[in-house]
């Protein structure tokens, strides 16, 4: 993947997130659903190319996996597709949740 995209620690993710970017989570839906960040919208594997409509062009894009080199392969799939800026959480969901910060689950 290429070095351009930026890796983001899971404290500067929500700063984005405060600051209206859109988190994208690429982990499975039953992953998705089990934990995410709230907000958070779930296009795993090469679904962003199939849903672009449901992605705003004039916001930054987070992207969030089960580990930092699928959430990669999403930010570079986005990046082709004509969407941008985009960044990625450093060391994926487990990182998010080591940090402390807030999850949802679909019951909660």
């Amino acid at each position: 993947m290429p070095d351009s995209i930026p890796t983001i620690s899971p404290q500067e993710a929500e700063a984005k997130l405060a600051a209206n970017a859109l988190m994208i989570d690429v982990r499975m839906p039953y992953d998705w659903a089990g934990g995410r960040v709230r907000g958070s919208l779930n296009l795993p594997g090469n679904a962003i190319q199939f849903r672009t409509t449901e992605i705003p062009k004039d916001r930054e894009l987070v992207f969030l996996g089960a580990n930092t080199t699928r959430a990669l392969a999403g930010a570079q799939k986005a990046l082709d597709l004509g969407f941008g800026p985009v960044s990625v959480v450093d060391g994926g969901f487990n990182s998010w949740v080591d940090a402390g910060l807030p999850t949802e689950t679909i019951t909660g």
